[in-house]
């Protein structure tokens, strides 16, 4: 074979072999579907089934997600094919973006190659980045952080062939990937135009002083960046919904985006930006977003502190050109977008660090390649040996770790055992059954789990025998017996609903560790007319009288609705507040109240009545400030 031929096939064996890492087990680690992965599997299931969005929207160039949540487009038309092919189970949603890790191995790869080092080298960086536990945590997300990764390494392997050929077709599509990069992730509004300023800087440094290749690069990217501009300017709120997302950077960066940039604003992001290079975070333990760690290593292997440096120096020492010089200024750009937010370790918002820092640590395991005096040369790669052992016992501990005791940490942050709780409702609704399922609104995004758990599971019949309740619409009495109903373990729906005879729970939905998530209720044959239930007008007075040291009165909350048009509804004996000032609280088959308000926690009692007007009230002392807090109440119907 000749050495094509042998270094294609490692390099296909090493990318089997990252297959089967990445995609064990992909339904169960980790352990269910988060939002954002419900959101994009859905939205991508509609453009593959009726080339529209979940709102009607044809072919959007960016997602609606919630009201003021926007996604960018690349990973729903990413994944839309495989939707079209497969039903969106958990495994289906997320192998995109295996195949985007997948990518990545094999870019890395060839821009080792063309960066200078040793084939031996450029197939050790694919090893490594396979095995960076943040590439294989967000190489098994069906989310978009990963995405901007392939379109920085593709524009610096366009960059380098561009430079190498002078043919301007490869400068312009340098540019272009880097356009194609604005459509990836939100975080590339800033990473795609620094690879661009840093294109510049690099052509520069290798002597290139005509105007062509400056100009077709630029052009490349503006054509890219005329779709998104168009979009902004046809969508307004789009750009005010990305303007919220980094609404943390306390600026106001919808009237004055320049306003990020100031110098004060720099200052304090500097704290940020320096950690993503500390020490400990890089290579002990990264303690970030559970999605984004194990809390068992660094978001690199602890093998990389002995090979990044050892990179670092060969490139400044031996290998210093205008784009080895490129990677390293790539390196420690790659946070300055998550740097904007206030938000230390954010890895998920600066993921091309990763491959940056791996190709950094192919010249150290070059350096260590490289032919010396017999002695040294044995003695490097002996030590290149052991850490490659090394890497592998690394890896086997935290990849152990993460099949296995992860999921049972990291499931509350997956929204908790859904997958569950559906599976014990759908194995109970025949597809001739006419009774309706009842989802708790308090259940965050249950309707978007529940349909993309539906379609998944090709029942799509059941949505439209759903409902999504709230307790103020809930009307037990016209309910069919043996419907079933979704609440939360001890949330304020489940511990109503385990005081009334019209429903008992039947099922307890458990996280992997045991605790309670969901319970699941029955409708029985039992009714109850409620006398009091109805909605009630009521007015609201908090005042204060302070003690021989004056204090700052507490106030209530206000909106442009409350306190003067709160509302007091009582659904099936539940006392609920729209204004939020009190506790839901059942009253006793007389009408007895007695609750407490979220306001300083104030013991409110009172008689409710059918007619008339009539008070709860109650008072406490804070410090030596009394309170007294009252409500005018009086039905309205």
């Amino acid at each position: 074979m000749t050495g094509r031929r042998i270094e294609a096939t490692i390099l296909a064996v090493v990318v089997l072999a990252a297959a089967a890492l990445y995609s064990a087990r992909l339904s169960h680690v980790p352990s269910f579907l988060s939002n954002d992965e419900t959101a994009f599997g859905l939205q991508a299931h509609a453009i593959a089934t009726t080339a529209h969005d979940e709102n009607g929207r044809l072919l959007p160039l960016y997602f609606q997600m919630m009201e003021n949540v926007w996604f960018h487009p690349a990973l729903v038309y990413w994944m839309a094919p495989v939707l079209a092919v497969v039903r969106p189970m958990p495994w289906a949603v997320r192998l995109p973006t295996v195949m985007i890790a997948m990518i990545n191995i094999v870019l890395i790869f060839a821009l080792g190659r063309r960066l200078g080092v040793s084939r031996a080298a450029a197939i050790g960086a694919s090893v490594l980045l396979s095995l960076t536990p943040a590439h294989l945590l967000h190489g098994r997300l069906a989310c978009d952080y990963l995405l901007p990764v392939p379109c920085v390494l593709a524009w610096l392997i366009l960059l380098i062939d561009a430079h190498k050929t002078g043919a301007s077709w490869r400068f312009f599509a340098a540019g272009c990937i880097l356009g194609v990069g604005l459509y990836t992730y939100i975080a590339s509004l800033v990473t795609m135009p620094v690879c661009l300023l840093l294109s510049y800087v690099a052509m520069y440094s290798s002597g290139i002083r005509r105007l062509r290749p400056y100009a077709m690069i630029t052009a490349g990217f503006a054509v890219l960046l005329v779709p998104a501009a168009t979009y902004l300017l046809a969508v307004p709120q789009l750009y005010a919904g990305f303007s919220a997302r980094y609404g943390g950077a306390n600026v106001d960066v919808l009237h004055d985006p320049r306003a990020m940039f100031e110098f004060d604003i720099m200052a304090k992001r500097w704290a940020v930006y320096q950690s993503f290079f500390e020490w400990r975070f890089l290579f002990e333990k990264a303690e970030t977003h559970v999605m984004s760690s194990t809390y068992t290593t660094g978001i690199f292997l602890k093998v990389m502190k002995v090979l990044i440096p050892l990179g670092a120096y060969h490139i400044l020492r031996h290998r210093l050109t205008a784009f080895t010089g490129l990677l390293l200024a790539a390196f420690f750009s790659a946070p300055l977008a998550a740097s904007l937010i206030p938000e230390k370790y954010a890895i998920d918002r600066a993921l091309t660090l990763l491959p940056m820092g791996v190709l950094i640590a192919a010249f150290g395991v070059d350096w260590l390649l490289a032919r010396r005096a017999r002695f040294a040369t044995w003695a490097g790669r002996a030590l290149c040996a052991g850490l490659c052992v090394w890497m592998v016992v690394q890896f086997n501990e935290f990849y152990r770790e993460y099949q296995f005791n992860y999921p049972i940490r990291a499931s509350p942050w997956f929204d908790g055992n859904h997958p569950g709780a559906f599976d014990a409702i759908v194995q109970r609704y025949g597809s001739d059954d006419r009774r309706f399922i009842y989802l708790s609104n308090g259940l965050p995004r249950i309707r978007e789990q529940w349909k993309l758990y539906l379609l998944g599971r090709g029942r799509r019949d059941l949505l439209s025998r759903t409902v999504v309740f709230t307790p103020q619409d809930l009307h037990l009495e016209v309910i069919r017996a043996g419907s079933l109903f979704l609440t939360g373990a001890d949330d304020p729906v489940e511990r109503s609903f385990q005081k009334m005879p019209e429903v008992r729970a039947t099922t307890q939905i458990t996280e992997p560790d045991g605790t309670p998530s969901f319970t699941i209720f029955e409708r029985t044959e039992y009714s109850v007319l409620y006398a009091f239930d109805g909605i009630y007008a009521a007015e609201v007075k908090l005042t204060c009288a302070p003690g021989r040291t004056p204090d700052n009165c507490v106030t209530l909350a206000t909106t442009a609705a409350c306190p003067s048009m709160e509302t007091l509804t009582v659904a099936n004996n539940l006392v609920l507040d729209n204004c939020g000032y009190l506790q839901p609280v059942l009253l006793t088959d007389g009408g007895s109240y007695q609750g407490s308000s979220t306001t300083l926690g104030i013991r409110i009692e009172g008689q409710f009545a059918t007619g008339g007007r009539f008070l709860l009230s109650g008072n406490r002392m804070v410090g030596e400030t009394r309170y007294q807090l009252d409500f005018s109440v009086s039905k309205s119907k």
